[in-house]
């Protein structure tokens, strides 16, 4: 809701079109997309909610990092966030939320990366 009342709401609208044609996509999956308004060029669609319990810290991890390469894959230099895994259909705290994405940053990072700045919106 907060992406689509910053402006972004054609981004959210053609990741649904992508969805409906594709299908359901994997935990961790991401998809770029351009915004079509609001403060970003593009929206990095995750797909990071409604896996168990015992497996969300690893899939927001996971999804933090796979959204961080495919920033860079198209050339983004700045990536921000909100937290993901958590809400109304999220099962992280926004503590465990913070954790599992920055592990996602650190893996990225550790791979020598080339995003240059990271904000995590908790």
């Amino acid at each position: 809701g907060s992406v689509a009342h910053a402006g972004a709401l054609a981004g959210i609208e053609s990741f649904d079109k992508f969805i409906a044609q594709k299908g359901r996509l994997d935990f961790g999956s991401v998809q770029i997309t351009e915004s079509g308004g609001g403060n970003s060029n593009f929206l990095l669609n995750v797909v990071s909610v409604g896996s168990k319990k015992d497996q969300e810290f690893q899939v927001v991890s996971d999804t933090t990092y796979n959204a961080l390469v495919v920033a860079s894959k198209n050339g983004l230099k700045t990536v921000a966030a909100p937290a993901l895994g958590t809400g109304i259909i999220g099962q992280l705290t926004v503590e465990q939320s913070a954790n599992a994405m920055l592990a996602g940053v650190q893996s990225y990072d550790s791979e020598g990366g080339s995003i240059e700045e990271v904000t995590i919106v908790i």
